[in-house]
């Protein structure tokens, strides 16, 4: 868990120093809750895209169940 805590603050640190944009594909919701952006996908298709913390608050999005 640490050292996955390390890797996420040097890359969110990379990106914001030199403004790149960044995709990750996640198992873990920690690892993009610092995200701007998230697609949500369910069977291989978009389910949801938006900003992550609107997201997380909207209680009838499918990205706001897995932070429970």
């Amino acid at each position: 868990m640490r050292a996955d805590e390390r890797i996420q603050a040097t890359l969110h640190a990379e990106v914001q120093k030199n403004r790149i944009t960044m995709m990750t594909i996640a198992h873990r919701i920690n690892t993009i809750l610092t995200s701007d952006k998230v697609i949500v996908m369910d069977q291989g298709r978009v389910a949801e895209f938006g900003d992550t913390t609107q997201l997380a608050n909207d209680k009838g999005s499918m990205f706001s169940t897995f932070l429970a």
